[in-house]
């Protein structure tokens, strides 16, 4: 899912360029996403503090599940239930993915260190191949959407964009 989660130069400019004109003209910096901020603030209290009063809570995950919501909303304007399986998977595999980063930033410090760390490699692989399916998916959701005549949330917006200026789906995402 190139242009995404990763892009070559001159996309990820173009990509950056964007991102930030939309933000501006969508109100970030100022109180624009408070409503979604505290709406997901809501639903984390009440899906997960409220029920477990008295209980510990694993805050690794279900602070990532929240922050998935608030970006998904900005992304795709669509927010996750927390039981919802895909939103579930998707978080674990990009923390998961967060954390094989940071492991092979630190082991490729070593000198031949695909031979001695193939399950670090592996790992990240696997999740990475995982993330961007999931990735995909939410892609192709978006499309039709498009297609549909309906775009919403920045992507949906600079999909629009893509397609108003003549650029391949293939200058937006590749892979898609």
């Amino acid at each position: 899912v190139a242009g995404l989660l990763y892009a070559p130069y001159p996309m990820w400019k173009k990509i950056r360029t964007f991102s930030i004109l939309q933000l501006r003209e969508a109100g970030m910096g100022k109180s624009a996403f408070e409503p979604q901020i505290l709406e997901e603030v809501e639903c984390y209290m009440t899906h997960f503090i409220k029920p477990n009063h008295d209980k510990p809570i694993d805050l690794s995950t279900s602070l990532s599940l929240a922050t998935f919501n608030i970006i998904a909303q900005l992304l795709f304007n669509k927010r996750f239930e927390y039981d919802d399986d895909r939103n579930k998977s998707t978080v674990l595999a990009m923390n998961v993915a967060v954390g094989s980063v940071m492991k092979l930033g630190l082991v490729s410090q070593i000198p031949f260190h695909l031979k001695i760390f193939k399950s670090v490699h592996a790992q990240f692989e696997k999740t990475k191949a995982l993330v961007e399916n999931q990735i995909r998916q939410l892609l192709r959701e978006c499309k039709l959407k498009i297609e549909e005549g309906y775009h919403d949330g920045l992507l949906g917006t600079y999909l629009k964009n893509c397609q108003a200026t003549g650029n391949k789906d293939e200058d937006c995402f590749s892979g898609i």
